[in-house]
């Protein structure tokens, strides 16, 4: 129950933007040997959704997070990322099996990318923008109102800082 308040507690909120680098991490839902490259999607607004194998939070998130997926699955410059902090390949290959993904599932096992990020529980959202900047953030499960919000954000990170 603690954990529950502390997540909602935590919910949603507009995080300054600060910068990370580019960043290249093992697809676990490709062919082998695949690498993500965010260098390569310059003009790409980013949605980042951190996991765990074994967070309900996180396997009650993934659903939702594939339903906007196919929502922006028109826009090719909203690249949508889950972003495994699991160390275990099996872990990977579970939550592949699982949830059936439609956008990639990168391994960061040494949260090299999740503490650039400013992550501290799972499930995390996050948006960046065209220049890697963090623009918004979420800690924990969405509701309706999440949803509304992060189309909202999207919507206004493609008008402001990508060329269509």
């Amino acid at each position: 129950m603690k954990r529950f308040v502390a997540l909602a507690f935590a919910a949603a909120f507009a995080a300054p933007a600060y910068g990370i680098n580019t960043f290249k991490l093992p697809v676990m839902n490709g062919t082998d040997g695949a690498v993500y490259d965010s260098a390569t999607k310059t003009d790409a607004v980013f949605v980042v959704e951190s996991y765990q194998l074994r967070c309900g939070y996180c396997n009650d998130n993934a659903p939702k997070v594939d339903e906007l997926a196919r929502y922006f699955s028109y826009e090719e410059k909203v690249q949508f990322l889950n972003l495994g902090i699991d160390r275990d390949n099996r872990d990977y290959q579970q939550w592949i099996q699982r949830h059936n993904p439609s956008f990639p599932v990168l391994k960061d096992a040494q949260r090299t990318l999740w503490n650039q990020l400013g992550g501290s529980g799972t499930p995390t959202t996050w948006v960046l923008n065209c220049k890697h900047e963090v623009k918004w953030t979420h800690v924990g499960s969405w509701d309706e109102g999440t949803r509304e919000e992060l189309k909202g954000v999207i919507d206004a990170e493609l008008a402001a800082n990508c060329q269509r």
